[in-house]
Formats: C-alpha cells, sequence, structure tokens
C-alpha cells in the first residue's frame, strides 16, 4: 500500500500564480515581450521573476510558493505591489496611459493545468473583468 503523499507532492504539475497583463506591444520576431524563469534551488519552495513589456514600461514580477509544515504559502510582487496569493491566484495588471497600474485579484478555478487557458478565457470573458481591463484609462 502507497503511503500518502504529503501535501506539496499530490500533482504532477503544479500552478499557483498567474500574472495577466495588457500590453500594447509584441514581437513576433525575437518574443521579447516578456520574460520569465521559474527555478526551485531549495525544492519544494519555487521562485518565479520575469517582465512583460508595454510600449511604455516594463512590468516586473516576482512570485513564490513556500511550504513549511504542509502549510502552502505564496505571494506575488508585481512592480512592488505585494499580493497574498491565498486572496486570489490570479492577477491581471493594467497600464493606464498616465503610466500607473490598476491590478485585480482574482481566483482562477487551475484543477488541470491543461484547462488553465480555457478557464482564463471564461473569467476574462465576465463584464466585470472585462469593464475593469477595457476602461476608457487603460492603454490601447
Amino acid at each position: 500500500m502507497e503511503a500518502e503523499k504529503p501535501l506539496h507532492f499530490k500533482k504532477s504539475h503544479e500552478v499557483f500564480c498567474n500574472i495577466v497583463v495588457l500590453s500594447d506591444f509584441y514581437d513576433d520576431t525575437n518574443y521579447t515581450h516578456s520574460s520569465n524563469l521559474i527555478s526551485s534551488r531549495n525544492h519544494p519552495n519555487y521562485l518565479g521573476i520575469g517582465t512583460v513589456k508595454t510600449n511604455s514600461q516594463n512590468i516586473d514580477y516576482i512570485t513564490f510558493i513556500e511550504i513549511e509544515d504542509e502549510s502552502l504559502n505564496s505571494y506575488a510582487i508585481i512592480s512592488g505591489k505585494l499580493f497574498n496569493l491565498k486572496n486570489g491566484n490570479t492577477i491581471i495588471v493594467v497600464p493606464l496611459k498616465d503610466y500607473s497600474l490598476r491590478f485585480k485579484q482574482i481566483n482562477l478555478k487551475i484543477e488541470d493545468y491543461t484547462k488553465i487557458n480555457e478557464n482564463l478565457k471564461f473569467e476574462l470573458s465576465k463584464d466585470a473583468n472585462r469593464e475593469f481591463i477595457n476602461s476608457e484609462n487603460s492603454i490601447e
């Protein structure tokens, strides 16, 4: 009989954070519009760092997850703003024309990592999220 796996080994693939950025920049030649690195030098804790570019600014982020005594703690820091991912695993970032940023934290169903894009499209199509992203002050 196989012993029950600890909390952090129940899934072979785990997604703990999504960052969705409205951007007016896309480089389909060199793909410089975003970069990211996910690593773990002390498994089961993971760190993600990256940047998403717009025409006028870079959105930098750091995400991390730590497991301590079977308790899972995860956070994101996006352009200096701290998010506890217990309050929602997905952060929507909307750059505004005045170069400021608006953030919205939502909880996206992520039971199966292969369905993230499908679930994200559904969530972003909701009126409240569409209005948040497409406000008159958002970049175009």
